[in-house]
């Protein structure tokens, strides 16, 4: 019995210990104030240096000019929130510097504003204009806090930090409004971030869980995710933001539920590259494009309402993700009609294997998920743009099988027509004009047939394949287009014969990462750059053209790419052919007249490649060969 009581009483004493030292430390834990007038402190920074770890430096109302670090234990609160402005002075250097060691600070009712300059002190250490830097294995707690106007980025995280935001806002940053790159991670609950370049980006391994929260009228995109970062978002809105909703690139990863996306200018979601993203529940509506898909990992969709944006899917989607706006019910539609309220709706009552007329000019968009037929009844029918809209006119997904016939397709804010996985379109007697994108853009596998059609004056390429995407075009124009005529990357492969490649503003042909080219009887002329461009692996074949007047070469080979060229003239380019680092060239019964150079190596010393060919003629040009063999010249000439 007595040992018992001793055994309680011992037990009673250790309690009783720790007790004391408990509120030994709370009692240790101080408060500072900061107050505008002369009756104390009267600089915050003075405050915190002042402070001993876990102390509280308590902010009366008002205007503080000064940058502020903290690198201890610590709490920054307002007396009355909301009262207490922060703007910084030094260029470069964020208005409140957290970090980098391994502390804990908490921020409450600061606004925190005017971290002045577009450029870091030190981007390493996350030494930038941004309102609030955390760095190093820095915490930070911020509540009922803003951070407006600063230079760079409202907050900016680095290194491994991590961050709780609740009930705050992030408003007319100049980069992004909530910056989180490295391992940083960070929960926000119940924030509004708007006014910013872009409201939310992530980079290399980065971390959020965001819920509660709305995410808007940003001039960029709403989120934005590179690399391998990852995003739980929740129970938000992600609205009226000028490039779009959400951007999952690279290997970035999202999860999206419960949330309205809508009323964004450009894309409501855009997947690509190998992000991989699950969507439950959400509302995506209103945008210019609902979701578009151009990734080559899995996509997750459940109970999502896609409806009334100006086209719903892009790219490798399945059609009945959206809401049909009528059942399939006719074999047979001319439009206008005013039995159907636009494009869209005529598209979802035709049946499979159906028709459209076109009966003069038609405005609308249109996803297409089956086998139909576009037709002009008219000499001159046209398809185009609702305004400016920043969405495709026609987006064909999921094997779906198009012909088009005697339509113009242009006008549109983004690209006149995108097929993806497996869709195949065939177009004659069309036109592709005057879109601020691409004329025809082609993705996963996609396949385009081209009849004695044009395709012109668009404001990206003519036409543009990528993922293995495939190209047959005969007898057709393909004509003063911004970025290039044509190009071919991914793997994609192209047939040209009988056409007129000209007046592009870049590359009559850019062939690019493994991209296949076979070109036949066509003229490519007048571009702005190259006729032709090879470039990361990608090969030609150029049979009896006709490649003159480019403002650089006629063919210019780059890296590891190859060119076959037989019966072609080479006429009036800077280069006829030019060949750099490994590319190889064969070079067989070509003519090259009046360039500056013919065949032109353009270092011959660091020149890894080979050239080889017989029966070429040189004649008129300022020099037949530069920085080619002896030995190759008289082979090419035999």
């Amino acid at each position: 019995m007595k040992s018992n009581n001793g055994l309680r009483i011992s037990f009673l004493l250790v309690f009783v210990s720790i007790l004391l030292l408990a509120l030994s430390v709370v009692s240790s834990a101080a408060t500072l104030e900061v107050t505008k007038d002369d009756s104390g402190l009267n600089l915050i920074q003075e405050a915190v240096k002042r402070a001993e770890p876990g102390d509280t430096v308590l902010v009366k109302s008002g205007h503080y000019v000064e940058n502020i670090s903290i690198d201890k234990d610590l709490t920054l609160q307002a007396r009355t929130p909301g009262k207490v402005r922060i703007d910084g002075t030094v260029d470069g250097r964020p208005t409140l510097r957290i970090g980098p060691s391994e502390i804990s600070v908490t921020v409450i009712g600061i606004s925190v504003e005017g971290a002045e300059g577009g450029i870091c002190n030190d981007r390493a250490r996350g030494v930038c204009p941004d309102g609030l830097s955390a760095a190093g294995k820095s915490s930070v707690e911020v509540e009922n806090s803003s951070f407006e106007s600063n230079g760079k980025n409202g907050i900016r995280l680095v290194g491994s930090s991590r961050v709780e935001i609740e009930n705050s806002k992030i408003k007319g940053n100049k980069r992004a409004g909530l910056w989180i790159t490295e391992s940083a991670e960070a929960t926000v609950r119940n924030i509004r971030i708007s006014n910013n370049r872009n409201g939310l980006y992530l980079d290399r391994s980065a971390r959020i869980v965001l819920s509660d929260s709305d995410i808007l009228s940003n001039s960029g995109y709403g989120i934005n995710l590179f690399g391998e970062s990852r995003i739980i978002l929740e129970s938000s809105q992600v609205k009226e933001n000028g490039k779009g909703g959400l951007k999952f690139e690279n290997t970035s990863r999202g999860i999206v539920r419960n949330t309205s996306i809508k009323a964004n200018d450009g894309q409501g979601v855009l997947i690509q590259s190998s992000a991989k993203v699950t969507m439950e529940g959400n509302e995506v509506k209103g945008n210019a494009v609902g979701i578009t898909s151009h990734t080559d990992e899995s996509v997750t969709f459940a109970n999502n309402d896609i409806f009334k944006n100006s086209i719903d899917l892009v790219g490798g989607l399945s059609g009945n993700l959206r809401k049909k706006l009528n059942p399939e019910n006719t074999r047979e539609i001319t439009l206008p009609n005013e039995d159907y309220s636009g494009f869209q709706a005529a598209v979802d009552a035709l049946e499979r294997g159906g028709t459209i007329y076109l009966d003069g000019e038609v405005t609308g968009h249109a996803v297409i998920d089956k086998k139909m037929r576009l037709e002009a009844k008219e000499v001159r029918a046209q398809l185009a743009s609702q305004g400016d809209t920043i969405a495709p006119l026609l987006s064909l997904v999921k094997n779906a099988k198009v012909e088009i016939e005697g339509i113009s397709v242009g006008g549109s804010g983004g690209t006149g027509v995108v097929l993806a996985s497996n869709a195949r379109l065939i177009a004659s007697k069309s036109t592709f004009e005057d879109n601020s994108e691409e004329g025809i853009g082609l993705w996963n596998s996609a396949e385009l047939h081209l009849k004695h059609s044009a395709v012109k004056k668009n404001g990206g390429s003519g036409l543009r394949l990528v993922d293995s995407a495939q190209l047959e075009v005969r007898a057709s124009n393909i004509s003063g287009n911004k970025v290039a005529n044509v190009l071919l990357a991914g793997s994609s492969s192209g047939d040209v014969e009988s056409s007129k490649i000209t007046a592009s503003e870049g590359n009559g042909f850019s062939i690019d990462d493994l991209a296949r080219l076979s070109v036949k009887e066509s003229e490519i002329s007048g571009n702005e750059s190259n006729g032709l461009k090879l470039t990361a692996s990608g090969s030609g074949s150029v049979v009896n053209c006709g490649l003159s007047d480019n403002e650089e070469d006629g063919i210019a080979l780059y890296s590891s790419s190859r060119a076959h060229v037989a019966d072609s003239k080479m006429t009036k380019n800077v280069n006829g052919i030019s060949l750099r680092e490994a590319s190889v060239l064969v070079s067989e019964r070509n003519s090259f007249k009046g360039n500056r150079n013919g065949i032109k190596v353009m270092d011959p010393e660091k020149f890894r490649g080979e050239i080889r060919g017989t029966k070429n003629a040189f004649s008129e040009n300022d020099s037949d060969f530069s920085g080619v063999k002896e030995s190759i010249k008289q082979e090419l000439t035999e």
